[in-house]
């Protein structure tokens, strides 16, 4: 992820998640905001009350691996990715496994959109 791709200022994050379609299911919810420009950036929260920062930057680290590893494309979309504590019981298979089926209901919600 390069860091143009990144949100960091907390106004942004305050505006999308106020602005943003949410979507959730038991480890992550996930806020969308649709722009006009080809940018897709993202921003990735992990509370205080998830462990050490150790652990929360590890779990950020997973979830950029799986948005680059399997081709996970937001196109025209500012998003925020929060982290719930329930994820601190999973394996990467399993993280890899719950963001995926997230990001395929966001896909689908959009199909939807368009039709």
């Amino acid at each position: 992820m390069k860091k143009e791709e990144i949100i960091k200022k907390n106004l942004e994050f305050e505006k999308i998640i106020k602005k943003g379609k949410k979507y959730k299911n038991k480890y992550f919810s996930i806020f969308i905001l649709k722009k006009n420009n080809d940018k897709t950036r993202i921003g990735i929260t992990v509370p205080k009350n998830i462990e050490k920062a150790v652990i929360r930057n590890k779990i950020k680290r997973q979830i950029k691996d799986v948005i680059s590893k399997n081709s996970i494309a937001l196109i025209n979309n500012d998003c925020i990715i929060l982290v719930r504590k329930e994820i601190l019981n999973l394996k990467f298979e399993e993280i890899k496994n719950n963001f995926i089926s997230l990001y395929n209901l966001i896909k689908e919600d959009e199909k939807d959109e368009k039709n």
